[in-house]
């Protein structure tokens, strides 16, 4: 049995090793901490620049995401994430979600027919 003295001064005792044999040790990197996800506004400035639009355009964007509250803003997650079309988003109704299945109902959609539609996660 041989000790190996780690960094808080702690003996570690290992069993000793037939003769010819080795191990190898997994050596795990401690490095900092993940960087921290960017934030949404700085993720649509870096997408505007890397799709070469003007800096005006890009100031519209972000000043258009930094007004939307309230209804406004559930109108938005409805449009971009469940995939519904203007119309549809404002005529959703309380009673047309179904938190149970985890989707709305979509009533009078383009043709005039009803169709099911995943919830949106946030």
């Amino acid at each position: 049995m041989g000790t190996i003295t780690s960094r808080q001064s702690h003996p570690i005792s290992y069993p000793a090793l037939p003769e010819g044999a080795f191990t190898v040790l997994a050596v795990r990197e401690v490095g900092p901490a993940a960087a921290p996800k960017p934030r949404l506004l700085d993720r649509v400035r870096e997408a505007t620049r890397a799709r070469h639009y003007s800096r005006r355009t890009e100031k519209a964007y972000v000043a258009w995401i930094r007004q939307l509250r309230g209804v406004h803003r559930l109108m938005a997650i409805l449009l971009y994430r469940a995939g519904l079309r203007l119309l549809e988003a404002a005529r959703v109704r309380v009673k047309d979600v179904d938190f149970a299945r985890n989707q709305i109902m979509v009533r009078g959609g383009k043709g005039d027919k009803d169709r099911p539609r995943r919830c949106p996660r946030s």
